[in-house]
């Protein structure tokens, strides 16, 4: 009802002509040419370095060739990324940042442009528990910065979005299947085609459990023993046809995990997650304009369960929300790129409840519903042949707040010479709080909600030097300021806890990447220095100083084999609890083949080879203070195509 003008925009879409194919368009130069292009950024394909921010690539490729079990691990092998893993979720932490209790809320992560934070509690799941088998995915873009000009609220810190694989990818049927350590299992089933009438269609299935680790050590407290086992489904399917796009995803994860709350000797607490979405997307021409419109549909469920001498307490927690985006595009005077969209969301299931169990005893039933809408506006003006400045606002709007928060981004692109790219970026970005912090009540008066609670800010200001050194050698250099602020987090105060807006942050750093590339042969080396600080200029928990990040892959036999390596330093980290996590190194290898039977692929990976027994800082900060990490571990991996 928040945006009734979706409506007449939805049946006049459906009547247009559909976008020509993309042999016929400049999209398919950008994918297919030998400069990287990027969607994400700006909403529309450009090459990277024309695109307003700090970019990386992950190709399916690399993937394939470097081993790479989860999302999460494939993001953390890029520069100013760090995963922390609690054993039952994976944490990913941007150039520093990263606060206790986040879950992914302040990276917006993205299915081929659709959300995937959920309405509770902006859950973005990167591990085991994200939606989609990594050999469903084409490509990763990864764009540091602040994304809310185009976005809204979660784009703080980066947007991530993957690109799926479609039918004439993989024109045929694929089987895998791999194992691992801690008797850890996967298979799938795809099936594509691209027919002659244009229709294309993608589907995949994949089942994937482990027993996980048998014994994990916690300092001071007792050994665990056969509490970190998960079992998960996944099914993603894909229907493109005249300029429509028909894609949804399913997955559910059951994890268990080792719970010391009121006890010192550890019980089985178990965490299963349930993820699901529909998603229409449509790309037309309205004269001079191309159309984009979106139609989407979710859901996200929750049920926890924890252990406690006197009883076992439960979470059940349920979201659903549908929405609706619309996106206008056009080229004006040869020097004006302009993009103008509207989105809406309804959030009309948002439950949280908790109970105990035997005996039966309610503590909290929560029960909300809430509309958002938002407006974008984007202009890439070519100024002359060597700069381009790229200027956004959007403006927001949520139904159960008085907040309507307005989000600029500029930036100033420059190309002395054809080798050179000099960006100057300047962003603002938003996290609205979630359900669970601004409206969650509990335990008779133990948790009360902040309906007063404003959104995150923060405010950044980046400088990127790319730099081409001949046809197979370039140099990424970016230097960065931060300034975070509102930002929110628990607070226990006479034994009543809420969420209040009680933190600051600032953060300089600079990354460096040098990269290099000869037909099957890639190089990367790449150093972050990241110093964040908060209010008091004490150093930020859990964010390590310095990150080296190096990886190579190199044919081994003929065009047939290629091993790869990976060589990464973490180093020390501040804990939440006042500790001091020491800094470790890590080596994977990778070992892979590329059809030497017609549509038969292998891998064999090592994973932690120097076995580092490091640890990670809890997430949220509870006892125990430090995670046991795994050590050296292994996969094996076989898929056939025909």
């Amino acid at each position: 009802m928040a945006a009734p003008w979706l409506f007449p925009l939805v049946f006049l879409l459906l009547a247009l002509p559909p976008v020509a194919a993309p042999e016929e368009n400049d999209e398919f130069n950008l994918l297919f040419a030998d400069i990287p292009a990027v969607f994400a950024a700006a909403r529309y394909w450009q090459p990277v370095s024309r695109a307003p921010a700090s970019i990386d690539i992950i190709t399916a490729e690399q993937i394939r060739r470097f081993g790479y079990r989860t999302l999460a691990e494939a993001v953390s092998s890029l520069p100013g990324f760090q995963v922390t893993y609690d054993r039952a979720y994976h944490h990913l932490q941007t150039r520093g940042f990263h606060l206790p209790g986040d879950y992914n809320s302040r990276i917006l992560l993205l299915i081929d442009g659709h959300r995937v934070n959920e309405n509770l509690q902006d859950y973005a799941g990167i591990g085991t528990d994200f939606l989609l088998d990594l050999d469903d995915v084409e490509r990763i873009e990864v764009i540091r910065g602040p994304g809310s000009a185009l976005y809204g609220s979660s784009a703080f810190f980066a947007v991530v979005n993957v690109i799926t694989k479609s039918g004439a990818d993989l024109d045929g049927v694929r089987l895998g299947a791999e194992t691992g350590s801690f008797a850890a299992y996967e298979g799938q089933l795809a099936f594509g085609k691209r027919f002659q009438s244009g229709l294309a269609v993608y589907f995949s299935t994949g089942r994937h459990g482990s027993d996980g680790r048998r014994v994990l050590d916690f300092p001071g407290l007792e050994k665990v023993r056969e509490l970190d086992g998960q079992d998960g489904r996944r099914l993603f399917g894909k229907i493109a046809w005249h300029g429509w796009t028909l894609s949804g995803a399913f997955m559910d994860r059951d994890k268990d995990t080792p719970d010391f709350t009121g006890t010192p000797i550890p019980l089985r607490a178990n965490y299963a997650d349930s993820r699901a979405y529909a998603d229409l997307n449509g790309r037309h021409r309205l004269g001079p304009w191309r159309t984009t419109l979106r139609l989407f549909w979710d859901r996200y469920q929750f049920r926890g369960r924890y252990p406690f001498p006197s009883a076992t307490n439960i979470d059940v927690w349920h979201g659903e929300w549908a929405g609706a985006e619309a996106i206008l595009e056009r080229t004006v005077f040869q020097e004006h790129h302009l993009l103008l969209g509207g989105e809406f969301r309804g959030n009309y299931l948002q439950r949280m409840d908790n109970f105990d169990r035997d005996p039966k005893l309610f503590w909290a039933a929560n029960r909300f519903h809430s509309t958002f809408f938002g407006f974008y506006f984007q202009d890439e003006w070519r100024i002359g042949e060597r700069l381009t400045l790229h200027a956004g606002l959007r403006i927001d709007h949520y139904s159960h707040t008085d907040d309507t928060p307005v989000t600029p981004r500029l930036g100033l692109i420059y190309t002395p010479f054809p080798e050179t790219t000099l960006k100057l970026l300047y962003g603002e970005a938003y996290r609205a709080p979630t359900a669970f912090e601004s409206r969650y009540r509990c335990c008779d008066g133990a948790w009360i909600a902040n309906s007063a609670l404003d959104p995150e800010r923060v405010r950044t200001l980046e400088g990127v030097w790319e730099q081409r050194l001949g046809r197979h050698l370039d140099w990424r250099l970016s230097a960065y300021a931060y300034r975070a602020d509102d930002l929110i987090a628990s607070r226990e105060t006479a034994g009543i806890t809420r969420f209040d807006n009680r933190g600051k942050a600032t953060s300089v750093g600079v990354e460096a990447l040098l990269r290099y590339r000869y037909r099957d042969l890639e190089a990367q080396l790449s150093y972050s220095f990241q110093q964040v600080e908060d209010q008091d200029g004490k150093r930020w928990p859990d964010s390590s100083r310095h990150l080296v990040k190096s990886r190579l892959a190199v044919p081994v036999w003929r065009d047939m084999i290629f091993g790869a390596l990976e060589l990464n330093y973490t180093g020390p980290r501040e804990t939440t609890l006042g500790g001091r996590s020491g800094d470790f190194v890590q080596m994977n290898l990778t070992l892979s083949t590329l059809d030497p039977i017609p549509g038969l692929r292998l891998s064999a990976s090592l994973y932690n080879v120097l076995d580092d027994h490091y640890r990670d800082p809890p997430n949220p900060p509870i006892v125990p203070a430090e995670i046991p990490q795994d050590g050296r571990t292994f996969r094996i991996k076989a898929s056939y195509r025909f």
